[in-house]
C-alpha cells in the first residue's frame, strides 16, 4: 500500500493559507531564524515536498544548499502573495544548463 506524500508551505500567513484548502500542511513564519528549525523538524516527520515562499528562499540560501543533493524533502521556491522575485525560475536554469550544458532558456 502506498502512503500519501506529505506536502507542507512556509511563508508569510497571507501568502501560504490558500494552500490549506488543498490539504496542504502550512507553517506561517515571522522570523527567518525559524525556518531553519521548521525545516529540520518536517524533514524528520517524513515530509516529502516544502514549498517556501520566495521572500523566505532569498534569505536562506545555505539551508537550501544543504538539502540540494538529497532525494527528500524536495523544497521548491514559490512566489508569494506579492508575485515573483525569479529565485525559482534561476534554479531552474541552473538544472537545466548542468544537464544540457548550455543556457538554452
Amino acid at each position: 500500500m502506498s502512503q500519501k506524500a506529505k506536502v507542507a508551505v512556509i511563508g508569510d500567513e497571507n501568502s501560504i493559507m490558500i494552500f490549506n484548502a488543498v490539504g496542504f500542511y502550512t507553517y506561517p513564519i515571522e522570523q527567518y531564524s525559524d525556518v531553519r528549525k521548521k525545516i529540520i523538524e518536517l524533514e524528520k516527520n517524513k515530509f516529502t515536498i516544502i514549498f517556501l515562499t520566495e521572500n523566505v528562499a532569498s534569505d536562506i540560501e545555505d539551508i537550501l544548499d544543504e538539502y540540494k543533493n538529497q532525494s527528500f524533502p524536495i523544497i521548491v521556491p514559490i512566489p508569494n502573495k506579492d508575485g515573483a522575485l525569479g529565485i525559482g525560475m534561476q534554479a531552474i536554469k541552473k538544472n537545466i544548463e548542468k544537464a544540457v550544458g548550455s543556457d538554452i532558456l
